[in-house]
């Protein structure tokens, strides 16, 4: 079952459906549901991504960033360009450790906040 993001999601829900609004206006030929294809995600759930009732999962976001060459980086933390530049092969791997990056760091913040939280509980 695909890891749903933990760190401010608000924030990478925010920037998904920026995103994808980003994207549909580019292409006229676009819509929800194509963009769902695109990134194997069922339309239903890329429509509560655009709503704000529901976030990624981290196989989300590397779909994301993969198909439509976005910047992990700002996907997830809101910082760099929201689009690679270059679509070099090098790019690809650079993309994909940035990724790797992101999940570890992902886990660190989870593994942190569960730490608080037990932690508030045992007061």
């Amino acid at each position: 079952m695909p890891r749903p993001i933990t760190a401010p999601t608000k924030a990478i829900t925010s920037r998904v459906a920026d995103l994808i609004a980003d994207i549909l206006a580019k292409d006229p030929k676009a819509n929800q549901k194509t963009f769902a294809q695109a990134i194997d995600a069922h339309p239903v759930v890329v429509s509560r991504w655009m709503k704000g009732q529901s976030s990624c999962t981290l196989d989300d976001v590397s779909r994301i960033c993969s198909r439509y060459r976005v910047n992990p980086t700002w996907l997830i933390m809101g910082t760099g360009s929201r689009y690679l530049v270059s679509g070099t092969e090098s790019e690809q791997v650079k993309l994909e450790m940035q990724v790797a990056d992101m999940n570890i760091r992902l886990s660190a913040l989870e593994i942190e906040a569960g730490k608080r939280k037990n932690g508030a509980r045992k007061k």
